[in-house]
């Protein structure tokens, strides 16, 4: 048996409750995500974002003829590759997609097969575009809006042969075998969904066919009041979803409506304040404190509250289960990698000597990760002269500033500086006495193993098309799409 759940979250807590019921040795089920099983039963491996978009920049160039600079491509060329995934996920025809449509009558002859929601924001776009005049925008985009059908399929056809694609191709490629009468590979007897809601084309294919097979059950989480309001839009997929996978006969669900009857709105000052209503006994109660994981739930609407409202939950827990993951672009450590990009960019040569702005080495040394007696001297001796431009030479005072107020010629030598630099960073916390530094160590580790990462990336087939801003812009990016 898998039992399969739209995320994680829920499948730490099943298997919780499982342990708590049973009371002997056994072999549990196998819990998977949807998009564990969507690669389990695929032959494709799902690509790495950055690598997706390289080899996007080769196809594009090569079908349109644009001798466009990756600097310039490799941002819209994310969004690019979001439409394809949309496209595959919903089992679009890239052919009707990609085509330039003047009569709004086409739209309803070619798209009979989309919903009245995406046919009308169809007929908006192209009227939109009609309506603007022969501008030579206009006449760009159409000129690159034609081409995407053969970029499409070029692309698709490059990452198979490679046996890579992104999400939503890879949804598409068990569709396509389902369609084609191939027998997926199932590593278990049963799947058992739970929990789904709003469900794309490739997801109601996979389930209709499991179901046909005898081989799924489907379990659905909701509300009766969103489920007999017809007018009530909460409910609207799950009307559907009951009707075209029904509960297995004779299972009942919780006849207790979830429903919250009572709110109480607290006005506090400011976001952390926030956090700090947890401390307050009436918002905490006792039985949450003796370690019951599921009795109280936290939940926040700002990710970058985390850390205030672990320390305030802490006064009261001794365990507490975090489900949600942190941002590594709120940690201290990406706002120093930001400010370091920023101090390179800042470089001047004056008479042969390197130099940079004073803005950017204040930042760096007043930071908390760097900040120490080396470098608080420096800081006094630039706001005392009033210097505008530092000379470099002036603040290698001490391993760490000696270290970071160096010019990168290369991406290669700048990933070079950076993994000296987080090495120096973690010796540095791992013999502070501050406590706690078991976060920052980890936000360091995964600032590591990302940049480690994508060089590997970079140096296999681009390491001659990459700039030096180019790289400090997709490493950035690289690094907000981390969680820990």
């Amino acid at each position: 048996i898998s039992v399969v759940f739209p995320g994680r979250r829920s499948g730490v807590f099943f298997n919780a409750y499982l342990n708590d019921m049973v009371e002997k040795p056994l072999l549990g089920p196998e819990v998977l995500t949807i998009n564990e099983l969507i690669s389990q039963l695929s032959e494709l491996q799902i690509s790495d974002q950055i690598n997706l978009i390289l080899s996007l920049y080769k196809i594009y160039v090569q079908e349109t003829g644009h001798q466009e600079e990756l600097d310039d491509f490799f941002f819209w060329g994310e969004i690019l590759l979001n439409d394809f995934n949309d496209v595959d996920k919903y089992l679009l025809n890239a052919d009707d997609l990609f085509q330039n449509i003047s009569d709004l009558k086409e739209i309803e002859r070619l798209f009979d097969y989309l919903t009245p929601e995406q046919r009308r924001a169809a007929e908006m776009f192209w009227g939109n575009l009609g309506r603007s005049g022969g501008s030579v925008n206009r006449e760009k985009f159409l000129t690159i809006w034609n081409k995407l059908s053969a970029v499409y399929k070029r692309y698709r056809a490059h990452l198979l042969s490679e046996g890579a694609g992104y999400s939503g191709m890879v949804y598409r490629n068990i569709t396509e075998k389902l369609e084609q009468g191939r027998e997926l590979r199932l590593s278990s007897d049963r799947y058992i969904f739970v929990g789904f809601n709003a469900l794309n084309a490739c997801e109601e294919r996979l389930f209709r066919w499991l179901q046909t097979n005898h081989k799924a059950d489907f379990f659905w989480d909701y509300d009766e009041r969103f489920l007999k309001d017809p007018q009530h839009e909460a409910g609207s997929f799950i009307r559907k979803n009951l009707v075209r996978f029904p509960m297995p006969e004779g299972f009942t669900a919780d006849p207790h409506p979830s429903f919250l009857r009572k709110l109480q709105v607290v006005s506090v000052p400011g976001q952390v304040a926030q956090s700090q209503v947890i401390n307050h006994r009436q918002f905490f109660p006792d039985h949450a404190a003796k370690g019951a994981f599921d009795s109280t739930a936290l939940v926040l609407a700002d990710e970058g509250l985390l850390i205030p409202v672990i320390s305030a939950a802490g006064c009261h827990s001794q365990s507490i289960n975090v489900t949600m993951g942190y941002p590594l672009q709120d940690t201290p450590v990406y706002s120093l990698i930001g400010q370091l990009i920023e101090l390179q960019k800042d470089h001047r040569k004056i008479e042969g000597e390197d130099y940079f702005y004073h803005r950017s080495v204040l930042a760096v040394l007043n930071h908390q990760l760097i900040t120490g007696p080396d470098t608080a001297k420096i800081v006094q001796d630039i706001n005392h002269q009033n210097k505008i431009y530092v000379r470099a030479s002036e603040m290698k005072v001490g391993d760490l500033p000696g270290l970071i107020f160096r010019k990168q010629e290369s991406w290669q030598d700048a990933v070079q500086w950076l993994l000296a630099l987080i090495k120096k960073l973690a010796n540095k916390v791992r013999h502070s006495n501050e406590q706690p530094i078991r976060l920052e160590a980890e936000f360091l580790y995964q600032a590591f193993l990302a940049l480690q990462r994508l060089a590997d990336i970079l140096n296999r087939n681009y390491a001659e098309q990459i700039t030096l801003s180019l790289f400090y812009r997709i490493f950035l990016r690289h690094l907000q799409r981390i969680t820990i």
